[in-house]
């Protein structure tokens, strides 16, 4: 229809009703969506009102903009990629309702993988030496807060000790899942000191907690480290089941003895085939959460939090400053409870630069589009138009509650530019053809008429396909993931605010510019009217714009 010259006769002449059927209602709402826009295109470019229906568009959404102010980022995995009302979301709710502390241990697991280079075994002294050295150094670990040195012996999990045994909370050791609890070495962090251990026979008896003195160092020549792994290890309390560590929870690819092969004895008193050969060990560091540290070091949970988080960037940097420096047995990896959520973060800023440059390219697109016709100065208002409308929409949206993600801010203003972008030019075009239509006559006289046949002819359509985008939007929002979701009402927003923009406050802007024209143009010397095309152009007029 922005081929206003060549549309069918009937319709040109408002006559809608010929036929029968769906085709006739269908050419009868047409026609009554054309004679509304009509209307709405006259009192937008009357030229009292245009000033205050543009003042209106900028304003307004220039209000709803400062709801970035409160704009929320979600990064958190569970946050963005667990369907909304499923298992998992239900069980994960009641655990942090019923169960407060699970949660927080979970999210403190960090992962310490070391996999023996080429087709080695990880079983060995030296390949069990650089995982051991790794563990020392997150173990020294420090950060500096509230005046206060802190370390993994302050932040680590630990599982309580009854009271009557009455431990010091300095002495309770770290609860750490990993292979080197089969060797003495496992005791490098073992805080209990022997003479305490000994006065309390009751930590033995009970809970078989006795160090890992007596246990063998794989650096010993005779020590059989493959028949020690076998059937996983123990932590540091013998006696309590839940401290055995399954060998699949620190061992990876492991083989073992065939059918009627060797066997040996387990920490549990299970037997095991032996295990021949491992090619990755693996090492959990639990953390525990803010509201345990606070409570046992006597600091408010935000602070706890705030170390913990310091505490994790020390942690990674200090463990990858060490496998920089070189490993020669093994190829080492770590990963903190909340490195995933840290990868996500990275990404999920806006760049600017980017946004900058797709904005520049569609810029000199646009020069180039609409330049010949007269429209760039018409292509420029629409390009902020969609600007301001995108802005606005990412602001009402957060009023609304709805949170960033990673695609919204990395997708959505790209996406937002092309469908904003699709309707100014359509507007454009069709402004064009009435201009030509009527013989290239432009000025403010003349402009209220051509803005009103302009959304005549085109308003329809526009509001055809932004209607479409829309409901393909929130029909996808059913999806019960909160990433898509948040991502489709952004996008929603997007297409209703760019549509009222692109038919409010774009068309005043086009009156108000055509009335500019007239001024500029009409005054050329080989321009005449300063109309569009090469007569107005070479009249040094400036009908380019």
């Amino acid at each position: 229809w922005s081929q206003l010259p060549v549309a069918p006769a009937p319709l040109a002449m408002g006559d809608a009703s010929g036929g029968g059927g769906l085709a006739a209602w269908s050419r009868r709402m047409h026609a009554k969506q054309a004679a509304a826009f009509a209307s709405c295109g006259r009192t937008l470019a009357a030229p009292t009102r245009a000033p205050l229906f543009i003042l209106l568009g900028l304003v307004v959404p220039a209000l709803l903009s400062l709801g970035l102010l409160d704009a929320t980022m979600e990064v958190r995995v569970n946050k963005l990629w667990v369907q909304t009302g499923g298992r998992l979301d239900v069980e994960t709710e009641y655990m942090q309702q019923n169960l407060p502390s699970d949660p927080d241990v979970t999210r403190s697991q960090n992962v310490l993988l070391s996999v023996a280079k080429g087709e080695g075994d990880m079983l060995t002294p030296e390949a069990l030496r650089e995982h051991f050295e790794l563990l020392q150094v997150i173990g020294n670990v420090t950060v500096h807060y509230l005046d206060t040195t802190w370390q993994l012996d302050s932040l680590c999990y630990k599982v309580a000790i009854p009271f009557e045994i009455q431990v010091p909370p300095t002495f309770i050791p770290c609860t750490r899942i990993s292979p080197m609890d089969c060797f003495s070495e496992g005791g490098f962090d073992f805080a209990l000191p022997q003479p305490f251990i000994d006065a309390a026979p009751l930590l033995r008896e009970v809970y078989g907690i006795g160090g890992f003195s007596h246990k063998p160092s794989f650096s010993d020549p005779a020590t059989d480290v493959h028949e020690e792994v076998t059937g996983g290890c123990q932590g540091y309390a013998a006696k309590v089941p839940v401290m055995h560590w399954p060998e699949d929870l620190i061992l990876g690819g492991v083989t073992h003895a065939g059918d009627g092969g060797a066997e040996t004895t387990g920490p549990d008193g299970e037997d095991y085939p032996l295990v021949t050969s491992a090619r990755a060990v693996e090492s959990i560091i639990l953390v525990a959460g803010p509201e345990d540290i606070a409570e046992r070091e006597f600091i408010t949970a935000a602070q706890a939090a705030e170390i913990l988080d310091m505490w994790r960037t020390e942690f990674l940097a200090a463990t990858q400053a060490h496998i920089a420096s070189g490993l020669e047995h093994t190829d080492a990896y770590v990963l903190a409870s909340d490195s995933l959520d840290r990868l996500l973060a990275s990404v999920s800023d806006a760049s600017a630069p980017f946004i900058v440059a797709g904005y520049g390219v569609m810029i000199v697109y646009v020069l180039l589009a609409l330049g010949n016709e007269g429209l760039a100065l018409t292509g420029m208002a629409g390009l902020a138009t969609v600007a301001v409308a995108t802005l606005s929409s990412f602001g009402f949206t957060s009023l609304l509650g709805v949170t960033f993600n990673a695609a919204s801010t990395q997708v959505l203003p790209f996406l937002a530019l092309g469908l904003g972008v699709d309707d100014m030019f359509v507007l454009s075009h069709t402004l064009s053809n009435v201009r030509d239509a009527d013989g290239g006559e432009r000025g403010g006289a003349v402009a209220q008429t051509h803005i009103s046949r302009t959304l005549e002819a085109a308003g329809p359509s526009v509001t055809l396909t932004s209607l479409a985008n829309l409901c393909a939007f929130l029909a996808a929002a059913v999806i019960p993931l909160p990433a898509v979701q948040s991502f489709c009402y952004q996008a929603a927003a997007v297409v209703a605010f760019n549509y009222l923009t692109l038919v409010i406050t774009l068309p005043a802007m086009m009156a108000v510019l055509s009335g500019r024209g007239r001024r500029l143009c009409g005054n050329g010397a080989g321009g005449g009217d300063g109309g569009d095309g090469a007569g107005g152009a070479a009249g040094g007029g400036g009908g380019w714009w």
